[in-house]
């Protein structure tokens, strides 16, 4: 049902908060002069979460590693002769973006964490270097931790 889906998007925000988005962020901000940071928030046929059993489009860890590596467990267009433009296009935009970084130590696109910034990839036409995304991910958990024992 719908309220089981929500309850089951509930906590996987809570898990991904606490276990990913929060600790990032921190270690991020640690090393902020030499750390360059991007959300990957693009939902495509490649996506992990394929066998899921809830009925929701959601991005996981990692979910960029087939776009950037060749993954024999996920259908490929070379693979089934079919041909999905956005995934390709996806695939190239992020090798294109590694493929920068492991050249130069520079990505062409990203900028560094001590702007205040992360490089969110939504989809193959809206890719932004955002501020607002620290404050979404570690104002509240930096509020609960220093107001906790953990």
């Amino acid at each position: 049902t719908v309220r089981q889906v929500g309850k089951v998007l509930d906590l996987l925000n809570l898990y991904t908060d606490t276990m990913f988005s929060y600790p990032a962020v921190k270690v991020s901000r640690y090393f902020a002069n030499l750390t360059y940071g991007y959300r990957f928030n693009y939902y495509g046929s490649w996506s992990f979460l394929g066998g899921f059993p809830y009925p929701m489009k959601t991005v996981n860890h990692g979910s960029e590693i087939p776009y950037i590596f060749y993954a024999t467990n996920f259908s490929r267009p070379d693979d089934t002769g079919s041909l999905n433009t956005d995934n390709i296009a996806m695939k190239d935009q992020l090798v294109g973006l590694w493929t920068s970084f492991a050249k130069t130590g520079v990505p062409n696109t990203w900028t560094k964490v001590s702007n205040n910034t992360y490089y969110i990839i939504d989809n193959v036409t809206s890719t932004v270097n955002v501020s607002t995304f620290e404050s979404q991910y570690y104002d509240f958990w930096a509020g609960v931790e220093r107001s906790s024992a953990f």
